[in-house]
């Protein structure tokens, strides 16, 4: 059933069904396994979502269409696994704590350099965003690794002038 937002007109793209969506909708029900979807919803992430993206081009749809991929991992996952295991273990089949220990083992190797730093937060975000890895551990690296993150930038950044920083960032200020 779709559902029709009257304020639109007919011309207007409609905000909750399209042909992309339902083509979308439809590539994602006909992933069976699960290894295959977690390639695609991390190839996805990649592609389209976070700083670090390759495009803009899904600007409208990116969320709802990550979201159905990690719907449809979170299915596959709870149809692997079970119980306890269900809760401690990532998709690839690696117990969540002995991953969580070598991703705070990166994050400690990098010391205080500002990039590898961000690096891994991007790549732990885009590898092991649950349903990847069971939400309880991963909210745990997720703030562990992003309190050494925004710790090192508030020491680094908190001398640096506004030009400085966007400088650092990049930023071109259009007025």
């Amino acid at each position: 059933m779709a559902i029709i937002n009257k304020f639109l007109s007919d011309t207007d793209r409609s905000l909750y069904t399209s042909p992309e969506k339902e083509a979308w909708s439809k590539e994602v029900s006909e992933l069976n396994d699960l290894d295959e979807a977690v390639a695609k919803l991390i190839d996805f992430r990649t592609k389209n979502i976070g700083i670090a993206r390759e495009t803009y081009e899904l600007d409208f749809d990116c969320i709802w269409r990550e979201a159905k991929l990690e719907e449809r991992v979170a299915e596959l996952k709870s149809a692997k696994f079970s119980g306890k295991s269900l809760l401690d273990t990532c998709t690839c089949g690696t117990l969540a704590d002995t991953v969580l220990k070598e991703w705070l083992g990166k994050n400690e190797a990098a010391k205080d350099d500002l990039s590898a730093l961000e690096g891994i937060m991007i790549q732990y975000r885009r590898e092991f965003k649950p349903p990847i890895m069971p939400v309880n551990h991963w909210l745990k690296g997720d703030t562990d690794l992003s309190s050494r993150l925004l710790k090192r930038r508030a020491n680094y950044t908190a001398s640096m002038s506004v030009a400085e920083l966007r400088e650092m960032r990049g930023v071109r200020v259009v007025v």
